[in-house]
């Protein structure tokens, strides 16, 4: 008799989840197309150069087009500057194995926008002299390449897209 009502109580609980919209069922296929997280160069800005050193800072803009939430565990890229590769960095973290929530991820709920930004210093060295004068007049075609990973409930183990920018 128990299993009986507790049935019926689930029954009616779905029903009412699914009739007041908490609770979606795919109306057909195309519910189920999961679309790439878009990645775009916001900024680029040189803040302060002198002889020695060069502070960068690069700002991305990510947007999930999906109607799930999915979590933006990192991204990692290089900075070139007129081809010559001077930083490499990465905003936040991809948890290894089984950890879970280190602080240094990102939920993007549906529709979602999200805007990052990370400093990197440039120090003059050796390889980089050729190309100093050039930064420190600002006359430096950018490039930005690199990948970015993405984990949600429907792809298991996530997914890694690249991406390359120049401006």
């Amino acid at each position: 008799m128990g299993t009986m009502i507790a049935g019926v109580c689930v029954i009616i609980l779905l029903f009412i989840m699914t009739s007041s919209g908490i609770l979606r069922l795919p109306q057909d296929q195309q519910e189920f197309v999961i679309k790439d997280v878009v990645l775009n160069l916001r900024s680029l800005d040189l803040v302060s150069v002198d002889e020695e050193k060069a502070i960068i800072q690069v700002g991305f803009n990510a947007f999930n087009p999906n109607m799930n939430s999915v979590v933006l565990e990192s991204i990692r890229y290089n900075l070139y500057a007129n081809g010559i590769r001077v930083a490499s960095s990465e905003i936040g973290e991809r948890p290894e194995g089984f950890a879970t929530g280190t602080g240094r991820t990102f939920t993007m709920y549906r529709e979602f926008s999200l805007t990052l930004n990370d400093k990197v210093e440039v120090k003059n060295t050796e390889p980089l002299i050729q190309i100093w004068n050039d930064l420190l007049n600002n006359k430096i075609q950018w490039r930005v390449s690199g990948t970015f990973f993405v984990t949600d409930p429907v792809r298991a183990g996530g997914q890694e897209l690249n991406f390359d920018f120049t401006i």
